[in-house]
């Protein structure tokens, strides 16, 4: 049931997106992905751009609400589109992360 969303998600540019910009359906489902792949999103916020990679198209997206700890606060996830409709989730890289 969630693969034609999906595919309607993955055909889409991957835009900045803004609360008055029509594309709340969208920010909606990309959110229930985020949940269903384990991480806390009440909602999506903004969406970024930013490559290729894999076979996908890479973004960072960020989102606000959740469970738990994640509850509080923006949240920033690593998130690859890919063409067949699937989606990887994971979160966004910190800078103090890595290392030397």
């Amino acid at each position: 049931m969630l693969l034609v969303p999906l595919a309607v998600l993955a055909s889409l540019p991957v835009v900045p997106a803004r609360v008055d910009d029509g594309l709340q359906p969208w920010r909606h489902v990309l959110a229930l992905k985020i949940r269903d792949e384990g991480f806390g999103c009440g909602r999506v916020v903004d969406v970024v751009e930013h490559g290729f990679e894999h076979e996908g198209r890479v973004a960072l997206v960020v989102c606000h609400g959740g469970f738990g700890r994640e509850a509080d606060g923006p949240r920033p996830y690593r998130v690859i589109f890919y063409t067949e409709g699937d989606i990887t989730v994971r979160p966004w890289p910190r800078l103090e992360a890595r290392g030397p």
